[in-house]
């Protein structure tokens, strides 16, 4: 139902991907990965070629909650559902018939534990689950690169983050601010110190992260209740950051 900026196809994929035949690592990161199954089996099968020497796999998770609001807002950032969360969580299923976009398979997108399963299934040991609550953190970083086989790297460097939210209250209007004609024109015409006024106008003026209501954590709880036990009792994936009260695993 959307489009994103991404090769059109395998060859402009791989073209891009193997574009550096000296290149010592090669890293190819998507979440459509963990939910994917066929991303998980065409995975394994362009490791088993003979002139690929090793493929590791990172799986890294969050918070359950705070990974599907992430989703929630990043859609309406994007300008693609006016919808609550609730109502988006409610049409999951439908929109999933429908072919839409993976980002509003929040509840299916978080089923950590089968996800890794399916990979350790596949890869055994070369699958390593990080915390991404902190891959900031230098320790976290350095054992990052030492599973790529990077260990001559500092993992002390700042990460920079680039997917920074922004989201405004009427993110399908925001869509007329990235139009560089309209902006230029605009730009001809509003003066500078009037700008904010006018950005606020047509988007609407920026939103604070979304709190989730009780009603919708308990959707996710219950959808998930299942994946979350054993993600608990699993000693390979991190939770130690996740709000267990919230989740009803406390």
């Amino acid at each position: 139902m959307f489009t994103i900026n991404l090769p059109p196809d395998r060859a402009a994929f791989e073209a891009e991907f193997l574009a550096d035949p000296e290149a010592p690592v090669r890293i190819e990161a998507s979440t459509d990965n963990m939910f994917c199954e066929a991303a998980a089996e065409r995975i394994a099968r362009f490791a088993d070629s003979p002139d690929v020497d090793d493929v590791r796999i990172i799986a890294m998770v969050r918070d359950p909650v705070a990974r599907i609001v992430s989703e929630y807002e990043h859609t309406l950032r994007l300008g693609w559902q006016t919808h609550s969360l609730m109502g988006s969580l409610e049409a999951e299923a439908k929109r999933t018939e429908d072919n839409w976009h993976p980002l509003f398979r929040h509840i299916d997108r978080t089923r950590y534990a089968s996800q890794i399963a399916r990979y350790r299934a596949l890869f055994g040991d070369r699958v390593i689950t990080l915390d991404f609550h902190k891959i900031r953190e230098a320790e976290q970083r350095t054992r990052l690169l030492e599973w790529i086989g990077r260990e001559d790297e500092s993992g002390a460097e700042e990460m920079e983050h680039r997917n920074k939210r922004r989201v405004v209250a009427r993110p399908e209007r925001a869509a007329i601010l990235r139009n560089k004609k309209l902006t230029g024109l605009a730009r001809s015409v509003v003066p500078k110190g009037l700008r904010p006024v006018v950005r606020k106008i047509v988007a609407g003026a920026p939103m604070e992260r979304y709190e989730p209501s009780a009603e919708e954590i308990g959707f996710i709880r219950d959808a998930l209740a299942d994946e979350l036990r054993a993600c608990l009792d699993a000693t390979d994936i991190p939770t130690e950051h996740w709000d267990l009260e919230r989740l009803g695993l406390s």
